[in-house]
């Protein structure tokens, strides 16, 4: 796996556990969350990790 993919492996089972654990983890801390919100913020984390790879030709 290239650093990309495990970045978003990552990014995946962090929101994953985060849908998950929300109703009884997150609700306590931030009542008006729900999983729309979580969809968006790690959405955007998506955006900010900068890639590893410089070169463009090896996108494929």
């Amino acid at each position: 796996m290239t650093y990309e993919e495990k970045i978003i492996a990552i990014v995946f089972a962090s929101t994953a556990f985060y849908w998950i654990t929300r109703s009884f983890l997150l609700n306590k801390i931030f009542p008006q969350i729900d999983d729309i919100i979580i969809a968006i913020l790690f959405a955007l984390v998506l955006f900010l990790i900068p890639s590893k790879t410089k070169d463009k030709k090896n996108i494929s």
